[in-house]
């Protein structure tokens, strides 16, 4: 019972602009990227801040007392498209990034170029947004060439816009851009406009270097990091150059096999249920590890909430050989009387056999407006029918509390973040037993 789901724009859009308030909210330290590996973790203020913004408490002393101790690798913490809080995302620099911060896997989202490598950017056709092709020659090569804003006495009628594919670069053309912060200007006149930054907004680099597939891969080997590549939509008409969607899952997976990477080092992610069955069919030794995008929540007929529904489907995802889902945060929790609490989602999940991973943190800005679309079951935005009061979030530490229930709660195998190491430290902390455990007193 897969459906195919596309990530709706609007969603996206959403996430980018509350990314932007959270960059406002900490310029903390930019970690140093050409330290050797193996060196000592990076130690940014973000968790510290966080972790003080809790009420006194149980979760508060635990955390502040490995805040006491040295950073450490955190095995359940995935660096989404790197570190692209404050570096531009799928480049060399932001996967870098989420290494110092304690990130253990990285995540290569893939599509490819005109002559069908494999390279990793979020979406097949956003080269305007994420880098700096407008201000190139290959700007002549976008599907859609920048057209400025339409504004009547100040307001935005039709936002600025252009549209750009790696489809149409060759490999080569596609490396000689640079990535940016995914911040464009919809109310621009012009492509200066279009790309310029705000000077309040903190970031870490402004242009970084982009990479293949298998440049990842390479990186990822040198950094000790295990890989989540996710295979995105095409972007273009299929097949294309005579290479169907099957051919480039498959492509993927060569490249894994090609680099001697071993498969339990590998998560083959996707949103589209016939990549995940394909995979699930063709994959050998790296099928055990697919993970389904659930992007179910963009159907009008989905009810997170449906039980008999639910049920039902995700036994007939394990009966298919799926072992792991990812849905997002919301889909995972729900707003209990006291505080956070799992939601029957992730209760059936499991009883079906069914392992779960998540996403994202530290992508929604700062919470005390709620948090918006990753965190709609906790905010009041998508409550539990009937309820009508119970916890809510307010601050950015409250992501902490959410942390602690994915983790401890619910069991995550992992979680995805856009900063790793506000992540990582609830990850390696709350994977220590609890004191006065049994565990906890063995010589």
């Amino acid at each position: 019972m897969f459906r195919a789901v596309i990530c709706p724009a609007a969603i996206q859009v959403l996430a980018l602009l509350a990314a932007l308030g959270a960059a406002a909210a900490w310029a903390g330290n930019c970690p140093d990227l050409d330290v050797p590996v193996g060196s000592p973790l990076h130690r940014d203020p973000r968790p510290a801040e966080l972790v003080a913004g809790l009420e006194v408490g149980p979760l508060r002393e635990r955390l502040e007392a490995c805040l006491a101790a040295d950073p450490m690798p955190a095995t359940r913490t995935i660096g989404h498209r790197g570190a692209p809080l404050y570096y531009p995302e799928h480049t060399r620099e932001s996967y870098l990034a989420a290494a110092r911060l304690g990130a253990s896997t990285l995540e290569c989202d893939v599509t490819f170029t005109a002559e069908g490598d494999l390279v990793c950017r979020h979406d097949a056709c956003d080269l305007h947004r994420t880098t700096n092709i407008l201000e190139t020659p290959l700007a002549s090569t976008c599907a859609e060439p920048f057209r400025p804003a339409l504004l009547e006495e100040g307001v935005v009628i039709r936002p600025a816009s252009a549209r750009c594919c790696a489809a149409q670069l060759t490999t080569s053309e596609f490396l000689s851009l640079e990535g940016r912060h995914d911040r464009v200007n919809p109310a621009a006149e012009n492509v200066a406009q279009y790309l310029s930054t705000d000077p309040s907004l903190p970031s870490c680099l402004d242009r970084g270097k982009l990479l293949t597939h298998r440049d990842s891969i390479a990186l990822f080997k040198d950094l000790g990091m295990a890989m989540a590549p996710e295979l995105k939509g095409p972007g273009v008409s299929m097949p294309f150059r005579g290479k169907s969607e099957a051919d480039f899952a498959d492509q993927l997976v060569q490249d894994y096999r090609e680099a001697g990477v071993a498969p339990e080092r590998v998560w083959l992610q996707s949103f589209d249920p016939n990549i995940i069955q394909h995979w699930l069919a063709t994959g050998a030794e790296f099928g055990g590890r697919v993970v389904w995008l659930d992007g179910r929540y963009a159907l009008d007929d989905f009810d997170h909430r449906d039980e008999e529904a639910l049920g039902a489907g995700f036994r007939s995802m394990k009966q298919q050989g799926l072992q792991f889902v990812a849905p997002p945060l919301w889909m995972l929790v729900e707003a209990g009387v006291d505080g956070i609490v799992t939601s029957r989602y992730a209760v059936l999940a499991q009883e079906a056999g069914l392992s779960l991973l998540s996403w994202t943190l530290e992508r929604s800005g700062p919470l005390e407006t709620g948090g918006g679309w990753y965190y709609q079951t906790l905010n009041g935005a998508n409550p539990l029918p009937a309820s009508r009061s119970g916890f809510r979030i307010r601050r950015d530490a409250d992501q902490l509390m959410l942390a602690q229930v994915l983790f401890e709660e619910i069991g995550v195998h992992a979680v995805f973040s856009d900063w790793p190491s506000t992540t990582a430290l609830t990850d390696t902390c709350l994977a220590a037993p609890l004191a006065g455990t049994q565990a906890d007193t063995k010589p």
